[in-house]
This record gives structure tokens, C-alpha cells and sequence, in this order.
């Protein structure tokens, strides 16, 4: 059985960051020149490949095939699995039905938060026979295989848990819940040899190349109404052991990566299991250098200084917002002070941090956002990134605002596309579509202009890797910051 893995190739779209399960998180407004490989594709790739199928992953428009080129293949196949969610849905479902136009047979299965949370609107698209709920990787393998071992047309595959999809009176059926993978050392370690050849992913804060992604556990303690990881993961943690992640470390390091970029939610959730991993990593010697994401007050100094012993040079936090009450609206559960004094103290230890804003929250006023400027000021951070407030399905904040304004259900009449991401946020924010647009340029200008800043920066650079990372990162945050909006 022939299986495409596809990342849908974007026409209107450069930036397309989806290399988690959630599907799309940022559809052109995320600047630096990050390019990730596609971790929860290739996840799931690698589990079909281990059972058998003959897979192929095309990773958008970087597997050195363009769109016509992915048309004229889709005889090849006999199933597409692809992700999908309220940024891409339009095109997504536009590049899979021509792909069912051109194979008749070919299967589609698609998960991510709206196939998750909305199966009912997305199976009214004709380009999905599937919808997967929650984490796809046994899911899909229980399906193709029931479906390869006795054919479409028989009703074993039906029987298949999580999933969603129409009856023979176009009735949508959904199964009960799939059950949460307790033990992540069961999942088999990413094939990366399926990644497109010559394909230099990139991230901007990473000191070496190439460099890859890992995940060393599924969930997130905390509960922020905007994230989809608490509701898509489940109401906790789950980690790998130390052995199994030590493995993969190895693994990739024979295979040549130098760097590793933790993708977890919060890295630093387990202080037990990360000191035990850190002293492993220390005492092998692995010459990885890494980035990982961590929480306000779920990072000590004892930690940290662990963390960079064992080859972290980078934390990223969530921020999200310079006011207090906005932070506790959206249930951060984050204190500003602490955040600030954090990122005090890593800078005296030596550790770059980087900070993420969202702007347009719901409830979010200009002053509330002044506040939010006046802090990017004051933060010690080495570099930010400013996003705007997406509401996703399956969070608190999707369906309050779904409730008010039913129309954010079909992206056909509520725009998700690049151009208008400020649209959804100022539903729901006390600011228009065109402050907060405005207010993620005036954002990276306030942080990145800074003369003492830039002059920084200058110093860094020590090697010629060093010069060619922030040469690219750099054009792009700078081109984003002086692109024309009209």
C-alpha cells in the first residue's frame, strides 16, 4: 500500500510554519527565517514505514516537488495523510480534492485541532474521508492497516477509535476516544532520512548546523485558554525515559546533526526527569549543542545552570503580553516581575533567552498593549517574536468567541488567511484589525532598532557561521519590519 505523507504545499504563502500535530501555527507573520522540519509528519511517516506501507513524505513545497509536480503523482498513491486547521483549511482541502479529482481511489485521512474539534465541518469538504482525533500515530496505522489487510469497502477500518467520518447517508460518525500513548518510549524515533534531501531547515537561534527537533514529552501542566496542548494532549504530562531519549540523542548525532531544538511545550515541566537527562548528557559527553522551551517558575537557577552545562545555550518562554490583567484573563498563570527577574539572572549565567508575544487578546486594549511595548524595553531578552492571538478550536477562547460570532466556524467567512490575521483577534480584542497589524511591526521595531541592541548583536558575531546565521535571520526580521502593506 502506498502512502503519501504530505505536508500541502502552500500557492499563496512563503512561511508556513506546521511542524507539530496541531497542524498550522503561523501562516506568514512568523519572521526570522525559521524553517522546522515536519516532527508530527515524520512521526507518523515513521510508524506506517515501520509496519510496512511503502510511505513517501513531501514536506510542502521543500521536497524539490511543486504543486503540478504533486497533481501529476497522485496516481502513486493509494492513501494522503496530511494535517490541516483553520490557517490552510481553504487550500488544504483545494490541493487535496484535486489530488481525489486525479485518483478517484485515493484515500484521504487528515488530523490537526479542526479535524480534532470541528469533524463535522471539515467532512463536509470533499477532499477528507477521515478525520483523526488527538494524536495521530497508532490511529492511522490502525486504519491503513485495516483498510490494506481487507480493502476500503469493508467496515473493519470503521471500527477504528478516534476517528471521525460519513456513513453511507452522509451522517457524520464519530468513535469513542482513542486511547493517549501513556508510554512514549513505544513510539519508534523519527526516520529523518525520510526529509528532503538538500533541505537546510533553520532555526534562528540555534548556534550550529544542521540542526533538528525532539520531543521528550506530550502535554503541558498549565491550562492558557489560547493553546491547544491541554486539550489535545490531555489533562497531563507524558514523558520518555531517560535511556529512550538518550538513544535518540545518539542517533542523531551519528547522524550527523550538531544541534538539537526541543519542541516540547514546556521543557522544564519535570525538574526530576530534565536534572536526570542534563547529568546523562554530562557524563556521555555528547557534543549536541541545544535550545528547549520552558515556563515562568518551572526553571530554577540549579536547573539552569545544569541545562547549560550539559549544552543548552538558549530558553525560550511564553510571555505573551506586558499587562498583568491580560495574562491573567488568558490564565498564564505567569507573574511579570518573576518573568523579568528570570530573564535577569540567565543573562548573568550566560544563556540567551528569547521571548514570544501574542498581540490582539481577548479584551486587549491600546494601553494594555503599551504596556507590552513598554516591557519589550525592559526585558533581557537576546531575541522576540511577536505573533498575533489565533483562537483555535478545541480552546476556551474558540469557543467564546464562536458563541458571539458563529461565522469564525467556517474560515470561508472568517478570514484566517496572512493578510487578514488581525480580523479574528479584533473580534475579540477592544482593538481594530489595523492596530494590531500595526502593532506587531511597532513591536520588533521597539525591540530590534535599538542601537545598544543592534551593537550587541554586532559583537556576537565571532565565526563566519556566525555572519551567515544572522545575516538571514536578521534580512528577514528587518524585511518584515520595512514590507510595504499595500
Amino acid at each position: 500500500m502506498n502512502v503519501l505523507v504530505l505536508n500541502p504545499p502552500s500557492k499563496t504563502q512563503r512561511n508556513v510554519m506546521r511542524d507539530v500535530i496541531y497542524g498550522c501555527w503561523c501562516k506568514g507573520r512568523r519572521v526570522g527565517g525559521l524553517k522546522l522540519p515536519p516532527l508530527g509528519l515524520l512521526l507518523t511517516a515513521t510508524v506506517l514505514k515501520e509496519d510496512g506501507f511503502n510511505v513517501t513524505l513531501v514536506d510542502g513545497g521543500l521536497s524539490g516537488l511543486d504543486y503540478d509536480g504533486l497533481m501529476a503523482r497522485s496516481r502513486d498513491y493509494d492513501a494522503v495523510v496530511s494535517t490541516t486547521s483553520s490557517h490552510t483549511i481553504i487550500e488544504d482541502s483545494a490541493c487535496l480534492s484535486e489530488m481525489k479529482e486525479r485518483n478517484p481511489d485515493l484515500v484521504s485521512l487528515v488530523f490537526g485541532p479542526r479535524p480534532t474539534f470541528l469533524p463535522e465541518l471539515v467532512l463536509k469538504e470533499d477532499a477528507y474521508d477521515i478525520c483523526i482525533q488527538r494524536e495521530p500515530d497508532f490511529i492511522i496505522r490502525d486504519v491503513l492497516r485495516a483498510m490494506r489487510d481487507q480493502g476500503f469497502e469493508s467496515a473493519s477500518w470503521r471500527s477504528t477509535k478516534g476517528i471521525s467520518f460519513c456513513d453511507e447517508e452522509g451522517r457524520v460518525i464519530t468513535n469513542e476516544p482513542y486511547p493517549l500513548i501513556n508510554d512514549l518510549d513505544v513510539l519508534p524515533f523519527a526516520d529523518r532520512s525520510m526529509l528532503p534531501d538538500k533541505v537546510d531547515y533553520f532555526n534562528p537561534v540555534a548556534l550550529r548546523f544542521p540542526m533538528t527537533t525532539m520531543m521528550v514529552s506530550r502535554g503541558c501542566p498549565a491550562r492558557c485558554t489560547f493553546c491547544l496542548s491541554p486539550y489535545f494532549y490531555g489533562n497531563t504530562v507524558r514523558y520518555r525515559s531517560t535511556e529512550n531519549i538518550m538513544e535518540e540523542l545518539r542517533t542523531v548525532r551519528a547522524q550527523g546533526y550538531k544541534e538539537v531544538f526541543f519542541r516540547d511545550e514546556t521543557f522544564t515541566a519535570s525538574r526530576k526527569r530534565i536534572m536526570a537527562l542534563c547529568r546523562a548528557m554530562i557524563d556521555e559527553n555528547i557534543d549536541l549543542t541545544w535550545t528547549a522551551n520552558a515556563r515562568v517558575g518551572m526553571l530554577d537557577r540549579e536547573m539552569a545552570a545544569l541545562m547549560k552545562k550539559a549544552g543548552c545555550h538558549t530558553i525560550k518562554f511564553g510571555v505573551e503580553s506586558g499587562s498583568q490583567v491580560i495574562l491573567d484573563r488568558i490564565r498564564k498563570g505567569i507573574n511579570l516581575e518573576k518573568a523579568e527577574e528570570t530573564y535577569r539572572w540567565l543573562e548573568r549565567m550566560g544563556i540567551n533567552t528569547h521571548a514570544h508575544f501574542m498581540i490582539g487578546h481577548p479584551g486587549e486594549t491600546a494601553a494594555d498593549f503599551e504596556q507590552t511595548i513598554a516591557l519589550l524595553k525592559r526585558l533581557r531578552a537576546t531575541t522576540i517574536s511577536i505573533g498575533v492571538m489565533t483562537p483555535y478550536p478545541g480552546t476556551p477562547q474558540f469557543d467564546a468567541l464562536a458563541e458571539k460570532h458563529p461565522e469564525v466556524l467556517d474560515p470561508r467567512h472568517a478570514s484566517f488567511d496572512a493578510k487578514d490575521s488581525g480580523y479574528l483577534a479584533s473580534l475579540g480584542a477592544d482593538m481594530t484589525a489595523r492596530q494590531i497589524e500595526q502593532g506587531v511591526k511597532r513591536a520588533y521595531r521597539t525591540f530590534y532598532m535599538r542601537p545598544g541592541y543592534l551593537a550587541r548583536w554586532l559583537l556576537r558575531i565571532k565565526t563566519l557561521d556566525d555572519f551567515k546565521r544572522l545575516t538571514l535571520a536578521g534580512s528577514q526580521v528587518f524585511g518584515f519590519i520595512f514590507a510595504d502593506d499595500n
